[in-house]
């Protein structure tokens, strides 16, 4: 995913996968349409084949006929006339009818990015994915090239800030110069922070490069995958290291940059009031969340369907995130793709979230879509849908009560 070309790519299948893998969230990012997991796609598709790759509806059409293309090219036209609606609105705030401001910032993996970000009305970036820096290049990066890189992110976001995310090599995204052991499962194996505190100096060179960049704007440090109150301890000591090389060394570097951990494990959950004492944030990571919490591979199409945000499951478990980040007094936000799903929305508002990070594209459907909601009223709504037990039924319930403010794209099929 990392490799895709822009000018070149209208759209991509794949044999496997899933609607949330990693690849989809780069996909959507990208704003290019997909449709993955689709098994025996390069076995049945041949080259010269024309295809409508559908990624609303997940479905490819191989060859259509005139009146099938026509009617896409009608549905294509509709939704750039959307887009565009949407894009004169980008700019205003995401505030609900009863004034209630909330904070919406974008997921990115590379600076680049952050021109779209602001165009889609971002207030900063509440994710920079990292580990893209390492998996374009057959060594690791030194501290300068990673620093040329933050500082450039910092200053085009100021004076909005930058959370940048540490190395959460491995699982999804492997890089054999990185690290040439085949795991069994990846997704539970030496992955994220366990990757980085097996590797200190690789992740003391990062940590001093972000240090270094919180000189030229305003940075977030974010740690993925903590599983226990004993890793945030060891990172720290790496933090402190850090900052005592760059001491001896003369270099200039931020003493009060915020530290975040990202909640995307059931220990974490369990932990968290534990753990909110030991941080400055929180950041819920809903895609790892899921899957580990479901014992779902959510990169595997044969069970990716019971991938399911609003599983009653999850959201107990979110419930008890808030309510550790609220009695500790620490910031906390929700980065994974949960938040760019509109019919979401009126269950995190519920649950009390207010800042959110999702792909710039998602960014604002979900504003236009904040300014119709009135939490008074949302409230209520919420009385009568915790009552489903269903996910299935939650979200009929959700789409019944928000019908005639739910984005275009919830229908665009129908």
């Amino acid at each position: 995913a990392s490799q895709i070309q822009l000018e070149r790519i209208k759209g991509f299948i794949t044999d496997k996968g899933g609607k949330d893998s990693h690849i989809s969230i780069v996909a959507k990012s990208l704003q290019i349409p997909s449709v993955l997991g689709l098994e025996r796609a390069s076995r049945v598709i041949n080259n010269d084949e024309i295809l409508i790759v559908d990624g609303s509806a997940g479905k490819i059409i191989i060859n259509p006929d005139e009146s099938t293309l026509y009617q896409y090219e009608a549905r294509l036209l509709q939704f750039e006339a959307y887009q565009a609606d949407l894009s004169r609105e980008s700019h205003l705030p995401a505030v609900t009818l009863d004034n209630v401001p909330l904070q919406f910032m974008a997921n990115i993996e590379l600076v680049e990015e952050i021109v779209s970000a602001k165009d889609n009305g971002a207030k900063g970036v509440g994710l920079f994915r990292t580990e893209f820096l390492y998996l374009d290049l057959q060594r690791y990066p030194t501290e300068d090239e990673l620093l040329l890189t933050y500082k450039e992110l910092a200053e085009l976001a100021a004076p909005d800030p930058v959370t940048i995310r540490t190395l959460d090599i491995n699982g999804e995204k492997v890089n054999p110069y990185i690290d040439s052991v085949e795991e069994t499962n990846p997704a539970l194996g030496l992955r994220a922070v366990r990757f980085c505190l097996e590797n200190p100096d690789v992740f003391l060179t990062q940590i001093k490069a972000i240090l270094r960049a919180g000189v030229f704007g305003r940075i977030h440090l974010l740690i993925p995958m903590i599983s226990s109150i004993e890793e945030i301890m060891q990172v720290k000591e790496i933090i402190q290291k850090a900052k005592d090389e760059l001491s001896r060394e003369k270099k200039e570097y931020s003493d009060s940059i915020p530290l975040g951990i990202m909640i995307e494990v059931p220990s974490a959950v369990i932990m968290a009031d534990e753990m909110a004492k030991h941080v400055d944030f929180f950041s819920i990571g809903t895609n790892d969340l899921i899957q580990y919490s479901l014992a779902i591979d959510r990169s595997n199409w044969r069970v990716a369907h019971l991938y399911n945000p609003l599983n009653p499951a999850i959201l107990k478990m979110i419930q008890m995130i808030c309510d550790a980040a609220k009695r500790n007094h620490i910031d906390l936000i929700m980065c994974g793709e949960m938040a760019g799903d509109p019919v979401n929305i009126p269950v995190l508002l519920w649950l009390g979230i207010r800042n959110f990070s999702m792909n710039a594209a998602s960014i604002p459907v979900v504003k236009k879509f904040i300014r119709n909601i009135d939490l008074i009223q949302n409230e209520k709504i919420m009385e009568q849908a915790v009552k489903f037990n269903n996910s299935e039924n939650l979200i009929g319930f959700l789409q019944d009560a928000y019908k005639d403010v739910l984005p275009y794209s919830m229908y665009l099929n129908g």
